[in-house]
């Protein structure tokens, strides 16, 4: 995630550095960013 939203590195390329698919890197982006966005409404609920 960090390689692809922070630094800018592409689809194609972090598939080629992974021995994979581009369609399997964004299906694993897509699974990350779900996830992080889960933790981030979590962290931002006031606490009781």
């Amino acid at each position: 995630m960090r390689r692809h939203y922070l630094e800018g590195e592409l689809g194609p390329i972090l598939a080629k550095r992974l021995g994979t698919t581009p369609g399997y890197v964004k299906q694993l982006l897509h699974g990350c960013l779900k996830r992080a966005r889960e933790v981030y409404s979590r962290l931002k609920e006031p606490r009781v």
